[in-house]
């Protein structure tokens, strides 16, 4: 599985670096991370360009998951997102909800 989330920054600094973990909803059975990348956001949802997060922007974070989740697994992935390269500066962590389609 490729998961792809849309980042749509509402804040007031740019998104440089995302530190990311997915996990199963029921069980916490780990499919991704913690892992974590520098301006590694796309235009596109298909792409996979560096770039950061402006301010008022909205971009495309895509990423594997590990351990073959069949479609149905609910999962939470949970982004701690910073200002800074190298997971510093300001951040804020945000926590989504869905399920494996």
């Amino acid at each position: 599985w490729w998961v792809t989330f849309q980042i749509t920054n509402t804040g007031s600094l740019v998104i440089e670096s995302v530190d990311m973990h997915v996990v199963n909803r029921n069980t916490s059975v780990n499919y991704y991370g913690p892992g974590w990348t520098n301006s590694h956001f796309s235009p596109i949802p298909s792409g996979n360009t560096g770039e950061n997060v402006p301010v008022g922007s909205n971009r495309y974070i895509k990423f594997p998951l590990t351990g073959d989740p069949p479609p149905g697994t609910p999962c939470r992935a949970t982004f701690k997102f910073y200002s800074q390269n190298g997971l510093s500066g300001v951040s804020v962590t945000k926590t989504v909800n869905f399920t494996l389609s």
